[in-house]
């Protein structure tokens, strides 16, 4: 289940409450994807369509389509060095508001 999603410089990016997936990064330019598991285990998956992103994100079980879709039918690497989520994942909905209306009072200024 997505708990939370961001598209930020190209790059849509998911909170997912999983017994196995923590996050998911989709470059838009590169279509390179990215899975963070439970565990801090992270992996790329190269050349991922647009459309099997959407499909792994909007899935019931965003497991059961890593496993029958993307693994299937796309290369992978490990990330040897894992990097954490987006913090920006993890602020409340009015924390982000906040942040975006402080941004627009600079630039105001």
């Amino acid at each position: 289940m997505i708990l939370r999603k961001l598209v930020k410089e190209n790059v849509r990016k998911c909170l997912i409450k999983s017994s196995n997936i923590s996050g998911t990064e989709y470059h838009l330019e590169t279509h390179t994807l990215l899975v963070t598991f439970n565990n801090g285990g992270q992996y790329e998956y190269y050349n991922v369509t647009e459309q099997d992103y959407i499909r792994l994100e909007g899935a019931d079980s965003q497991g059961k389509i890593l496993n029958s879709v993307i693994k299937k039918n796309y290369k992978f690497n490990k990330v040897d060095s894992p990097q954490p989520l987006d913090e920006d994942l993890f602020k409340a909905p009015e924390e982000k508001k906040v942040i975006n209306e402080e941004k627009k009072d600079d630039e105001e200024k």
